[in-house]
C-alpha cells in the first residue's frame, strides 16, 4: 500500500543571494556552480555559488496509521538541469529549527525579504547569529547561514550517469519525528558540504515545487 503526502512548504535559498525569500517559486533549483569574481586589481578569483532546497510535509497522519513499521521516501521530479555531473550525492538532513515559506520569487526586483533565506529562517530571524542558539549541540551542524539542521539524522542518494529525480529512503528520519525524538522541521537537500565549497563545478538541477503547475 502506498500513500502520497504532498509539500505544506518548500523553497531555495541561495548563498549568492542571502536575503532573497523564493518560497512561491514554481522551481526548487539545488546546484553548485564556480563564478569568477573580481579583486581589487581586476584580477578574476574563482568562488562558488551554492543552493539548497528546503522542504516540509505533514506527517500527523502516517504517523497514526503506518507508525515505524512502513517506509518513506522522499521524491522529486526534475524539470531541468545544467551542466550536471555523471557522479555526484546528495544529502538530506533533519531541519533542527522553524522556518517560514514567504512569498517571494526568484525573480521578484526588488527582492522580497520575508520569509526563509540563505541567512534568515524567517523575517528578520537568522539561522545563526553570533553565539550559537542554546538547542543547538554537537550533533548539530551549524553555519553561517544556508540552514542549521542534525548531522546525526541524515540520508542520501548516489547518482552515476542517472536522470536526476530524487527517491531517497529517509524512514531513519521519518521515524525520529514520529517518535518524537526531534521536531519535524522538514528536510534540508543539499550537496555533501565537502563539495559544496571545493573548486569544482557540480552542475544544477531544477525540481518541480509544491507552486508548480505541472506536476
Amino acid at each position: 500500500m502506498y500513500k502520497v503526502l504532498y509539500p505544506i512548504k518548500d523553497a531555495t535559498i541561495y548563498s549568492k543571494f542571502p536575503d532573497q525569500n523564493t518560497g512561491m517559486d514554481q522551481i526548487l533549483e539545488l546546484g553548485k556552480s564556480l563564478y569568477n569574481i573580481p579583486d581589487f586589481e581586476n584580477e578574476y578569483n574563482p568562488s562558488t555559488t551554492v543552493s539548497r532546497i528546503l522542504i516540509q510535509f505533514d506527517i500527523s497522519g502516517i504517523s497514526t496509521l503506518y507508525g515505524i513499521n512502513a517506509e518513506y521516501y522522499l521524491t522529486l521530479r526534475a524539470a531541468d538541469s545544467n551542466a550536471l555531473s555523471t557522479n555526484y550525492n546528495i544529502n538530506a538532513y533533519a531541519i533542527s529549527g522553524s522556518w517560514t515559506n514567504g512569498y517571494g520569487y526568484s525573480n521578484n526586483n526588488p527582492i522580497r525579504t520575508d520569509g526563509v533565506s540563505w541567512i534568515n529562517r524567517s523575517t528578520g530571524i537568522k539561522w545563526v547569529s553570533g553565539s550559537l542558539p542554546i538547542n543547538v549541540t554537537s550533533s548539530y551542524t551549524d553555519t553561517v547561514g544556508g540552514g542549521t539542521w542534525f548531522t546525526d539524522f541524515s540520508s542520501s542518494q548516489t547518482f552515476n550517469f542517472e536522470l536526476p529525480d530524487i527517491r531517497m529512503n529517509v524512514t531513519n528520519i521519518v521515524n525520529r519525528w514520529i517518535s518524537g525524538s526531534i521536531e519535524n522541521n522538514g528536510f534540508i537537500i543539499k550537496f555533501p558540504t565537502e563539495s559544496e565549497f571545493d573548486l569544482n563545478n557540480y552542475g544544477n538541477m531544477n525540481f518541480y515545487s509544491m507552486n508548480s503547475h505541472t506536476i
